[in-house]
């Protein structure tokens, strides 16, 4: 049989000619000591970013947290050299520092998701320390997680490890480096010079980018300055970010001047001063634009993944002053690349189990619950947020909806560097448009379908899945040896929904049901079984059973579930179940009722255990 990483690879698209079939098809397992001979070299993927992309008005991709899947860990040693070994035109990986002050690899900034088997992301429960209150031996007591939960076997890295890495292997890759406070620019300027010092063959200045928040530099000078007083030979790579959040920080602090153009605010100001600098070493700028709604004229368009306004120029007038619409035209302008990360729903990537038809927690209590669907990790790897509850209203940026998944919208709002977890998706999409900048990304592959990603359905114009067929367990998954074994909600045509052992044995019953997220009440779930697809129906008002119905879009059919895994009804009572001495084929059994408080795990019902 033909391993899946290696039936993922052969998936591939033909470009100028070359079969992709001969490229990368080493399995995830094994990683080759070199990056494939037919990789683009990291001159050429250097040469696409500062100049074919300005030249040719194609797409470059950069992939989020290196390559990672259900048995690579996510920014893991492992992981770079997959990334490398697949000829990716670029890696980003966030830089931290420990309490001992070592320059760290890591995403989150706290540690449970990726290091704590038993830190509960929904419950918010378990170890989850800061990872600047962690020593780098502390942080490397555990080895790295992958996103199915099973334990790898590579550690935390270390910068220094990451950039000897790429030495040893020739990787093709450019590095990302998202420096994740102001506190790590010093340290990383260190090691750059160290290593461009011991290697100057590696040619680190063609590879490594530096990923700034902009309100710590407002000037580019104010850059310069920085890296002169290092002490490096060159001027390392810099790609600043802009935000709404950084443009206000600029225009509270000291003014800043541009004397060539009249500008109302300190960021548009400090924004034309990054987006001149030369290309070589500012190769690209980054604005977190969500949607079109700062820009005076828009027009009308539509694409597989959906509709949207489309800035009718790019052109210095077309945004409202002091937005970052204004700063895409500024960058625009001065022939700045652009470029944009592209979120893709991350809390299911990878998933083993259900993936949809079930809500999550939501950060914001004052919300209701997210569509598993749309979930994202917080970043101290909580459970969870979606992008709709993170739009902003403020004079820096009016959103009215999140678009930068929508890469038609992207593409026309200047975007030409993409940032994502699903590059895959991004590069078949602009290849099949003939947009993909061939010279760093000569073979592309559709993502594999175990990523779960929402991109890749968007880019086929498929529908998302939205349910999962499941069996509801009682005791949050436990068992009981009085029970015999595990117990499951059984499906009971237009009668009352009981519970019995999972192993039970008829052919009038299931304990197959469907779970889906509510069509009508936000932050809601049904409950059907899977044979005639009734619904779990709490009691009208004052009752206390529960019964199986056609009353689907029944108030009394909508089931909301907590972070300890209980259903609360319409009415907030749970959904619960009690020792009532009945008996089936020798099986104790019960009927389903609802309590107005939870009795402990005789409300909590799971379905991934």
């Amino acid at each position: 049989m033909i391993p899946r990483t290696i039936i993922h690879r052969l998936r591939t698209v033909m470009i100028g000619g070359l079969l992709a079939a001969v490229l990368c098809i080493a399995p995830a397992a094994v990683i080759p000591a070199t990056a494939a001979a037919s990789c683009p070299s990291y001159h050429a993927m250097h040469d696409s970013l500062v100049n074919a992309l300005p030249a040719h008005n194609t797409v470059m991709t950069i992939r989020h947290r290196g390559y990672y899947d259900d048995t690579v860990a996510e920014n893991s040693l492992q992981g770079f050299r997959e990334t490398f070994a697949q000829c990716l035109p670029g890696l980003e990986t966030d830089v931290q520092l420990t309490k001992d002050r070592q320059l760290v690899l890591f995403h989150d900034n706290h540690i449970g998701r990726m290091l704590e088997a038993n830190f509960d992301p929904e419950a918010r429960t378990g170890p989850n320390p800061a990872v600047a209150d962690l020593t780098l031996a502390e942080l490397r007591a555990n080895t790295l997680l992958t996103t199915a939960g099973t334990r790898s076997n590579q550690v935390v890295p270390t910068l220094d490890e990451l950039i000897q890495t790429a030495i040893d292997t020739n990787g093709p890759s450019l590095m990302f480096l998202d420096l994740k406070s102001k506190d790590t620019v010093a340290p990383v300027l260190d090691r750059l010079k160290y290593f461009s010092t011991l290697h100057p063959d590696a040619h680190l200045e063609k590879r490594i980018v530096l990923k700034l928040h902009t309100e710590w530099f407002p000037r580019y000078s104010d850059w310069i300055s920085v890296v002169d007083g290092a002490g490096l030979s060159y001027h390392p790579m810099a790609n600043p970010v802009m935000t709404p959040l950084a443009a206000a920080q600029i225009n509270t602090g000291s003014y800043v001047d541009y004397p060539d153009k009249e500008y109302t605010t300190n960021a548009a100001r400090s924004w034309a001063l990054w987006s001149e600098a030369p290309r070589e070493e500012v190769p690209l700028v980054e604005v977190l634009l969500k949607d079109s709604q700062d820009f005076k004229h828009t027009t009308a368009k539509s694409s597989l993944m959906g509709s949207y306004n489309a800035p009718t120029s790019l052109e210095e007038g077309n945004g409202v002053e002091g937005t970052m619409a204004e700063m895409i035209t500024i960058a625009h302008a001065r022939g700045k690349t652009l470029g944009l990360f592209s979120p893709v729903p991350d809390y299911v990537a990878w998933r083993h189990g259900p993936v949809a038809g079930y809500t999550v927690p939501n950060v914001k209590t004052d919300r209701p619950a997210i569509d598993v669907q749309h979930a994202f990790s917080n970043a101290d790897g909580s459970c969870c947020y979606q992008l709709k509850d993170l739009l902003s209203n403020r004079p820096e940026a009016h959103e009215a909806a999140d678009l930068r998944s929508n890469l038609d919208w992207a593409y026309d709002a200047g975007v030409r560097v993409f940032t994502s977890d699903d590059t895959d998706s991004i590069d078949t999409h602009f290849h099949s448009r003939g947009l993909l900048e061939s010279e760093a990304r000569p073979v592309t592959h559709t993502a594999p379908e175990g990523m779960h990603s929402a991109l890749a359905a968007a880019i086929e114009g498929a529908t998302p899945l939205d349910y999962s067929d499941v069996k509801l367990k009682a005791w949050n998954g436990g068992s009981s040896p009085t029970w015999q074994g595990q117990v499951c909600i059984w499906s009971n045509e237009n009668n009352g929904a009981w519970a019995i052992a999972c192993n039970y044995t008829s052919s009038g019953y299931t304990a197959t049901l469907r779970i889906t997220t509510s069509p009508t009440v936000p932050g809601a779930m049904r409950i059907q079984d899977t044979r005639n697809f009734q619904c779990l129906t709490a009691g009208k008002p004052g009752q206390t059973a529960v019964t199986w119905t056609d009353l689907c879009d029944d108030r009394r059919a909508q089931w909301f579930r907590t972070k300890d895994n209980q259903y609360k009804d319409y009415r907030g009572t749970y959904l619960t179940l009690s020792w009532q001495n009945l008996y089936s084929q020798g099986k104790p059994y019960a009927w389903l009722f609802t309590s107005n408080t939870p009795s402990g795990s005789w409300s909590a019902w799971n379905f991934r255990r």
